[in-house]
């Protein structure tokens, strides 16, 4: 972002902009493409489903905290 604010006031943005870039080759080798897929496949993981749990609160029943596990426990 700085460097396009720069260029800007510079006067050269749309230099650059107009400018062609040189092309890259984009071979992709077989063995990386299937490393990707092996990473990227998505793993099916056993649902844990809810755990049941307790709101520790060591205060008064009458303050926020003491509401919400009245309201849970």
């Amino acid at each position: 972002l700085a460097s396009i604010i720069s260029a800007r006031k510079n006067g050269t943005l749309l230099e650059a902009l107009r400018a062609e870039l040189p092309a890259f080759e984009q071979t992709i080798v077989p063995e990386f493409k299937g490393a990707v897929r092996a990473v990227l496949k998505k793993i099916n993981r056993p649902s844990i489903g809810v755990k049941m749990g307790e709101i520790a609160n060591y205060s008064s029943t009458s303050s926020p905290m003491g509401q919400l596990k009245k309201m849970f426990g």
